[in-house]
């Protein structure tokens, strides 16, 4: 073999070389490659929300604490609705109101959800430093109670009282069916 056919076998070599290079660079590497960045930006996004959740987990912890401590026993739905209805009532009557009238009210029960919501309107008149007494007893976040509706008005008679209707709403957990 003389000089010019060896060097036209390494130029073929080379070219042959380059050529299979390519070939392996498009039918393999690069999809792998993308392929992992794929991989990688996901994995990423994971765990970017990941620490996102364990942040707030971590403000969030004194909130679960507290529900965990506070969670209410299940009851029956007609229990908790008296209840309500009495408790108002009864504390309406110490703290020198007059119940004008008392509205039990179809409150939200979905189907499936943790809690369940107890309803009540109250219309009552008094005076408004016993109505702010009656309001702080009815106000209770411990027992899942609260005041959610509230409407004020002087009374025409009378400049010393107020009339007040108000809506309190209680959350309970359902009982189960077969208990």
């Amino acid at each position: 073999m003389n000089a010019r056919e060896r060097r036209m076998l390494v130029v073929l070599g080379l070219i042959g070389f380059l050529l299979l290079n390519l070939f392996a660079y498009y039918r393999v590497y690069r999809p792998k490659r993308n392929s992992v960045l794929r991989a990688r930006t996901v994995a990423e996004q994971t765990l970017k929300s990941a620490n996102d959740y364990l942040e707030l987990k971590g403000q969030r912890a004194d909130e679960i604490d507290w529900l965990a401590k506070h969670e209410p026993k299940p009851a029956a739905v007609q229990e908790v609705d008296s209840a309500l209805q009495k408790f108002a009532q009864e504390e309406a009557i110490k703290a020198s109101l007059t119940v004008k009238r008392q509205k039990p009210q179809t409150a939200e029960r979905p189907e499936g959800a943790t809690y369940h919501r107890a309803r009540i309107e109250f219309e009552v008149t008094g005076t408004e430093a016993a109505l702010y007494l009656w309001l702080d007893k009815l106000q209770s976040p411990p027992q899942f109670r609260a005041v959610t509706s509230l409407r004020l008005t002087p009374q025409r008679d009378d400049d010393t009282k107020v009339d007040c209707t108000v809506v309190i709403e209680q959350w309970f957990v359902p009982q189960p069916l077969d208990a």
